[in-house]
């Protein structure tokens, strides 16, 4: 039903192979009558129909769980677009509602911009992608340019020998 890979195909100088892949279409899975009357072929060569093999089972599939760093995970994604369209904004909105939010299990979510909850086997979240390169550039940056304010305003100093003026002269710059 999920589809069965038979062989793969090379095509020219791709790399990576091609899968065959046996699938029954969707609109016919749901009828197992049918797919009784499919042909399949016996060790000998012959075609017969796959209900003189064996039967179709509904069985339930287990649920997909999904692991980062040997942690179990939900993914939340969303995208930040419209007049406020940087990241920040929905961060900080996300930030807020888990403020007051209690998970299934009763505890109320922490979690770090940057980096994993601190405990697995409670809930909490981790922002990831996107936003964890935007903290750490914009992080980095804000420590850059308060670095330069000071040697701008030691080197302004320096020329005027005042630290008066060069406090008006860089009043402007916030």
């Amino acid at each position: 039903m999920g589809g069965y890979k038979l062989r793969d195909v090379k095509c020219g100088i791709v790399q990576e192979a091609s899968w065959i892949v046996l699938q029954v279409p969707p609109a016919i899975r749901p009828q197992t009558a049918r797919l009784g009357n499919l042909p399949g072929a016996t060790p000998d060569g012959q075609t017969v129909p796959l209900a003189e093999l064996g039967r179709f089972v509904r069985a339930r599939q287990d649920p997909i769980l999904y692991c980062k760093d040997l942690r179990q995970v939900e993914y939340v994604v969303g995208d930040a677009v419209g007049r406020l369209g940087a990241p920040i904004y929905p961060m900080l909105e996300l930030e807020a509602r888990l403020q007051s939010y209690t998970t299934p299990d009763g505890v109320v979510i922490s979690g770090h911009y940057t980096g994993p909850p601190p405990d697995d086997g409670r809930s909490g979240f981790e922002s990831g992608r996107e936003w964890t390169v935007t903290y750490e550039s914009f992080w980095a940056m804000s420590l850059a340019f308060g670095v330069a304010l000071i040697v701008i305003y030691l080197l302004v100093v320096w020329e005027f020998g005042n630290f008066a003026i060069p406090a008006i002269i860089m009043a402007p710059i916030p």
